[in-house]
């Protein structure tokens, strides 16, 4: 076997193609095909170019991204995920096509890794309570009784669902506000009853964890991918998304649990109590 076949299997025993990152893959077999004698010199130059060109296209989007939404300055115990949420949505759709998806993917995943920062480190359950309730009313004037790092999450979250939902009503004619705004009232209270569990030092058994998480998840995700990926937006679909249907569901929950045993494995606090 020619070492060039052998790094192939190697690779291929690690991590199986399929979960791989594609961009990154075509970036390896740019490089690996470049030392072989027997490759196309025209599809590989192109190859080449193509990979370069569109990487262009994702590192202006990233630039622009980054003057959007930089809350460090302003929530600093909060993961700076931009550059990762950015990746993420790479990995799914890299085409140059779907900017705009990546874009927005982007955006709800960042704030998504925010407000379980927020919910997980924030020392107050009383401003946490009031946080939820300035979401629940979905009103910019009612979150200047919150503190200036909860004001400046909230207004992110206010103005990028805002954002969104306005991109989608000149696409479609759909107006899906309060389909977003639903999403996120339901991950903001899933997060405030496990910050009440931390807080009480409480384990909850595993029904009652998998019953909080199982409402929201990744709906705010969800449902802008859907309306930036689909030509006919049906209202159905809009409702199914949102529903405990069992492919939405079973998804969201293997994501959700895989980052809370990666957290657990980073803070060593993580605890189901599985008796009934």
């Amino acid at each position: 076997m020619d070492q060039r076949m052998s790094r192939q299997v190697q690779r291929a025993l690690q991590v199986p193609l399929h979960r791989r990152v594609r961009r990154v893959e075509a970036r390896e077999y740019i490089d690996t095909f470049e030392r072989t004698d027997s490759r196309s010199q025209v599809l590989h130059e192109f190859a080449r170019l193509d990979f370069y060109m569109v990487q262009t296209i994702h590192q202006r989007d990233l630039r622009e991204l980054s003057g959007d939404l930089g809350l460090g300055q302003h929530i600093s115990f909060a993961r700076d995920s931009l550059v990762e949420s950015y990746f993420m949505a790479v990995g799914k759709m890299h085409e140059p096509q779907f900017s705009q998806y990546r874009m927005q993917f982007a955006r709800v995943s960042y704030l998504m890794a925010t407000v379980e920062d927020i919910f997980g480190e924030h020392q107050s359950v009383q401003e946490l309570e009031c946080f939820v309730q300035v979401v629940e009313r979905w009103d910019l004037q009612a979150a200047e009784q919150l503190p200036q790092s909860l004001r400046v999450f909230y207004a992110a979250v206010y103005n990028t669902t805002n954002q969104i939902s306005y991109t989608v009503l000149r696409r479609h004619g759909r107006d899906i506000t309060s389909h977003m705004r639903r999403a996120w009232v339901s991950v903001c209270r899933d997060d405030l009853v496990e910050a009440r569990w931390h807080h009480a030092r409480q384990t909850p058994r595993l029904e009652e964890y998998l019953s909080n998480i199982r409402a929201a998840m990744t709906s705010p995700i969800l449902l802008p991918a859907y309306f930036f990926l689909s030509q006919n937006i049906e209202e159905q679909s809009i409702h199914q998304l949102q529903s405990e249907s069992n492919i939405i569901n079973l998804s969201s929950m293997i994501i959700r649990l895989s980052a809370d045993l990666q957290r657990s494995r980073i803070r060593g606090t993580f605890t189901i109590n599985a008796t009934p």
